[in-house]
């Protein structure tokens, strides 16, 4: 790697990876991480838009339960 083109401190190694990673979820139809609640809003939608997740229950202070 020329010297001119060489990273100048490890800020710019972690946005380059950064960046790298973000064009491959877009690539991969996916433009954001996911969180968990991200995940479970997904879950919750999957019951009227797919035949497999029939069921999802949500109560406070219990793990959440999904029928499939």
């Amino acid at each position: 790697m020329d010297t001119n083109n060489a990273p100048r401190d490890s800020n710019v190694l972690h946005n380059a990876k950064k960046c790298d990673a973000r064009k491959q979820r877009q690539e991969n139809g996916n433009g954001h991480s996911a969180n968990f609640a991200d995940e479970m809003q997904a879950v919750i939608n999957a019951v009227h838009s797919d035949g497999f997740v029939q069921y999802v229950e949500l109560s406070d202070g219990h793990v959440p339960s999904i029928i499939l």
